[in-house]
């Protein structure tokens, strides 16, 4: 038990639970009152309090804690949420200029049918504005990347060139706010030359700087190892090499076809090691099997100048026990056929090519977009092992 004095010497006697009932309360009331004296309030600070309390600082006016609260409504997460208006409190965190609440805001409207019964307690203090692009500009305004990335989005296609050039004024504001879609939206735009100069080099640097922010996000990677390793044009240059001397294109169109991959042509930063990096990452985030089979080839195909058959063999044996329920498990399948037929650290072995050609069949088969032509294929190249 624990006494205390309460003026001319009166003292009430406290028992050890209302003393810790007494604490609670004591911190509680610090702690809101440590608040409302102007000290920012920071989400680490909310993930201390209770829900309870973080209502408390919402009535009283704070923004971030009227955007979780928000949250909360809309995600279901605290008890009696449909007792509250999600649109109420992202709407009074977004009239104090907080951009992660007006971008919420204007998804809020976007998604739903709103009308004034939507804010019912906004209603007795204003009429709410419903208008929601006017909270998006407001979210872009205050420096929300997303926002901005957003009104890229909905401008650029725009026939009107005033609004392009707004349109690349928000996605280039994005960029500097390091934003990994903005940072890709821009290096995809230099890449290939659309609405910018084309730079290659400008898009090599803004991809690195994406993928070095975003931790789970592949595409950068990805087309980092396609830049590097200038797979599309060598690709695409030497099938259409194979066709024309097969006398499947004639020369007009052969020529057509070269002067079109000449477009993706990255001879100048061909750096097959830097390729190989970029693929790793690129498994590392996602295991997909682009990725996988950009390394693959990288050691397996002479035109990379980059032949470990070992190595290629080990990625492709990760890839085969990694990716059975991918759609594309039966193109892994006939890759490690094809090994057994040509690769040096591998004897010819056209039963064990047999095999995983047959295998690559049962499992397209079963894949969401079998492909007859495909299951040809296969077939036909079985019987180049008998």
């Amino acid at each position: 038990m624990v006494g205390f004095k309460l003026g001319a010497g009166k003292v009430i006697i406290v028992t050890s639970i209302m003393k810790k009932q007494f604490l609670i309360l004591l911190f509680s009331f610090l702690l809101l009152t440590k608040y409302s004296f102007g000290e920012n309030l920071t989400k680490d600070n909310l993930l201390k309090m209770s829900p309870s309390q973080i209502i408390i600082l919402a009535n009283n006016g704070d923004a971030l804690a009227q955007l979780w609260l928000g949250d909360a409504i809309y995600n279901g997460s605290i008890p009696n949420w449909r007792n509250f208006s999600g649109c109420e409190w992202y709407y009074k965190s977004a009239k104090q200029n907080n951009a992660e609440a007006a971008l919420k805001l204007y998804k809020y409207y976007l998604n739903f049918r709103v009308d004034s019964k939507d804010c019912p307690k906004i209603i007795g203090i204003e009429k709410p504005n419903l208008d929601k692009n006017y909270w998006l500009l407001k979210a872009a305004r205050l420096n929300n990347p997303e926002a901005q990335l957003i009104l890229f989005d909905d401008e650029i296609s725009s026939e009107d060139n005033d609004r392009k050039k707004i349109a690349l004024r928000w996605l280039n504001r994005a960029a500097k706010n390091n934003y990994p879609p903005a940072l890709n939206q821009l290096a995809h735009l230099h890449k290939g030359g659309a609405h910018v100069k084309k730079d290659v080099g400008k898009a090599i640097e803004l991809y690195t700087k994406a993928s070095n922010l975003d931790s789970k996000n592949e595409t950068p990677d990805r087309i980092l190892a396609e830049i590097y390793s200038n797979e599309f044009y060598l690709n695409g240059t030497t099938n259409a090499k194979f066709q024309f001397q097969q006398g499947k294109k004639n020369k007009a169109k052969y020529e057509a076809d070269l002067r079109f991959y000449e477009s993706y042509n990255y001879t100048n930063y061909f750096d097959i090691k830097k390729a190989v990096s970029s693929a790793e990452k690129c498994i590392q985030k996602a295991f997909e099997f682009s990725c996988y089979m950009k390394i693959i080839n990288y050691y397996s195909e002479k035109k990379f100048n980059n032949i470990d058959y070992e190595e290629a063999l080990m990625w492709l044996n990760e890839a085969e026990e990694v990716l059975k329920k991918s759609d594309f498990y039966s193109t892994i399948l006939t890759t490690k056929g094809w090994a057994y037929l040509q690769w040096d650290n591998l004897k010819v072995n056209k039963t064990k090519a047999r095999e995983y050609f047959q295998k690559a069949i049962s499992s397209h088969k079963k894949s969401r977009f079998p492909s007859k032509e495909r299951i040809k294929l296969y077939e036909k190249w079985i019987s180049y092992t008998y």
